[in-house]
């Protein structure tokens, strides 16, 4: 396939529904390998190559992510995130699906480099499981756990955006990625490094072991 050359009056707009409303927004170019990626089918063996994957939850935790890696770390190696789709209330489906997408890296050029952060599990039993058949992960300090049980539970206390566990609840899939893009579009790399000190070790962690 021939490069595709970029035109000065070209844009790229993504389309969604969220809430019954659609929305339309336009994508920069930090974030086009995101949509590339969902559009292939969410599958690693499309990608051509980043230098590294980060594993997380599901799609809040992606958009969260990719809007502040754009913004704040530019000048990092280029990862790829990519969602277990995971379900919150649903805590031994969130590390099945985990293991799911992690078989698909495993045994590969990025066995000891990929890195996987998840929320801290009601099911231990699972996610020692899941560790006890690759010890290589927490020995190499590839897996991250949140001390929480959801992703809005951790956000910073600013602005409305962190949760309890009751209003997570409540929360449907389409809110709760609608506050994901506020926060990424929001947060300062003071606010994510201090008081989202585990999503910053297990991003730190997967650009420290990215190819160069």
């Amino acid at each position: 396939m021939g490069k595709v050359n970029k035109h000065e009056v070209q844009s790229v707009f993504k389309v969604e529904k969220i809430e019954g409303i659609t929305e339309v927004e336009l994508i920069n170019e930090g974030q086009k390998r995101f949509i590339v990626y969902e559009l292939l089918g969410g599958s690693p063996s499309d990608l051509l190559l980043p230098r590294n994957f980060l594993i997380v939850e599901g799609k809040s935790e992606v958009e969260l992510l990719s809007r502040m890696i754009d913004r704040i770390y530019s000048e990092r190696p280029k990862v790829q995130v990519i969602p277990a789709d995971g379900d919150i209330e649903q805590a031994e489906r969130s590390m099945v699906s985990i293991e799911k997408l992690f078989v698909s890296l495993d045994d590969s050029i990025y066995q000891n480099r990929v890195v996987v952060l998840c929320d801290k599990s009601r099911k231990a039993e699972k996610v020692n499981q899941f560790l006890s058949q690759r010890p290589n992960l927490k020995t190499n300090n590839q897996f991250f756990e949140l001390p929480t049980h959801s992703l809005e539970e951790y956000y910073p206390n600013r602005n409305g955006w962190k949760k309890t566990r009751e209003e997570v609840k409540s929360m449907a899939c389409d809110r709760k990625v609608k506050l994901a893009r506020r926060v990424g579009n929001e947060i300062s790399r003071e606010e994510f490094e201090s008081e989202m000190p585990m999503f910053a070790s297990a991003l730190s962690r997967c650009y420290e072991l990215a190819f160069e």
